[in-house]
């Protein structure tokens, strides 16, 4: 891995943005919390809340 490292041209920081939460920026994540809706996280706990429900029920 190293080798290969050194010998491989620097990457393009362009196209690595947005593609790991590492490059995410502060006003991407803004935007995507600014995206969600009372119904979307709402959805969400409710499935988390059944599969809570399912885990307490069937854990023996």
């Amino acid at each position: 891995m190293v080798v290969v490292s050194h010998l491989t041209s620097e990457p393009d920081y362009q196209k690595l943005q947005n593609l790991t939460f590492e490059t995410k920026t502060t006003e991407d994540r803004a935007a995507t919390r600014a995206s969600w809706s009372w119904r979307e996280v709402a959805g969400s706990a409710l499935v988390l809340v059944c599969i809570l429900g399912a885990y307490l029920y069937f854990r023996g």
